[in-house]
Parts: C-alpha cells; structure tokens; sequence
C-alpha cells in the first residue's frame, strides 16, 4: 500500500487553493503490545521500571532499537522519550506530530511508525495520562492503564514515574535556559573592543615556533 502511493495521495485536495495534507499517509504502521494480562494504572506504574515486567521489557526494546539506530541524539538521555499532549500542536515535524496523537489515541503500548524529512519516525507510548471528565475513558482513547499522577506523594521519590518525569522537565528547561543565556552572553560580548591583549604576557608562547 504504501509504496503504491502517489503524490496526489498525500492531499486531501490537491486541486484546492491551498491543498491540506493528508499526515495520515505518512504513516507506515501502527499497533499495540500486547501485555497479555489486565493492568491498572498503579501496577502499571509500578511495573514501568521491574526489569520483569512486560512493561519494561516493551519499554526497554525500544530504547535499544533507539540506541543502535537513532540519528536524534537528544532523545538518547531522555529514557522515557518526549512528551505529546493529545490535540495540541507540538514543535516536532508535522508528520511526527500526526503518527504521535494517532498512537496516544491508542494508550500505553501503542506504536506507529512514519516517514518524515529526516527519515523514519518510530514512535512508542510510554505512558499516559489525564483525567476523563465523562467516565468513558474518551480523554485518552480508552486507555485503561491512565490515570492522574501523584505528583505530591512521589514527585521526590526516585525511580517513580512522577520522578522520572519531573527530572526530565527539570533537565530541558536548564538545558534550553544555558543554551539562550550563553548565545546571549556571545551575542554581547562577541566584539573585537571586549577583550584587551597582552600579547607580550604571552610571547614566549608564540617564540616557540
């Protein structure tokens, strides 16, 4: 099937003014795992980092798959991948964006794979979570394993998911403050009048050659 597409199967219109794409074709293939056994939201949480659980083993697959074989090198120090909220627009590609709300749609365990311009896209669910105002689990496609998380009993105990999580946002949001503070700091500084030589202070270094 996919091979077979053309490019008028990537619009939804093509012959209209400005043609809306189709991300739905982009995506090569979709699924879930299969964890063989109910699960509720506090196993599943506890079982996310049990080295014998299903979970894990899930979880844990993937991430190798990622090690051997991803380009993006930041997501390889973020173990439990990047954060998508369902029906909100997201920095990524839009044909990352797409494959990621259609998994979600899906619950935890749930994949798709998509190809975008910076190649193949394997997207995993590693855990979701929100809170489902109607009582028919419709907020998060059915996903039996979600619920709200625990933020004030686990948020400091390691090796919960609130943990994980809050660490992981903790890490970005310095990384990304470091990263505009010292392009602004070159930006200011940058010029030839900022820094004095004392080239004789170091001559003999410069004698050497």
């Amino acid at each position: 099937y996919y091979t077979s597409l053309t490019e008028d199967n990537f619009y939804v219109d093509k012959s209209a003014k400005k043609p809306e794409i189709d991300y739905g074709n982009f995506i090569y293939a979709s699924g879930k795992v299969n964890f063989a056994e109910e699960i509720d939201a506090q196993s599943y949480k506890q079982n996310l980092l049990n080295k014998e659980s299903a979970q894990y083993k899930a979880l844990a697959a993937v991430n190798e798959l990622q090690y051997a074989y991803t380009t993006d090198t930041g997501v390889l120090s973020n173990y439990l991948g990047y954060t998508v909220t369902l029906g909100d627009t997201t920095g990524y590609i839009k044909e990352f964006e797409y494959a990621a709300h259609e998994a979600i749609k899906q619950g935890t365990g749930a994949f798709t794979v998509c190809a975008g311009d910076y190649g193949w896209h394997l997207i995993y669910v590693t855990y979701t979570f929100g809170q489902d105002t109607d009582g028919d689990n419709s907020s998060n496609g059915g996903n039996e394993y979600s619920e709200q998380p625990n933020w004030a009993e686990n948020v400091k105990k390691e090796g919960t998911f609130e943990n994980l999580f809050y660490e992981w946002v903790k890490t970005n949001d310095i990384a990304e403050i470091s990263t505009t503070r010292r392009t602004q700091l070159i930006n200011q500084f940058k010029k030839d009048g900022t820094v004095t030589k004392y080239q004789s202070r170091y001559q003999d270094l410069l004698d050497l050659n």
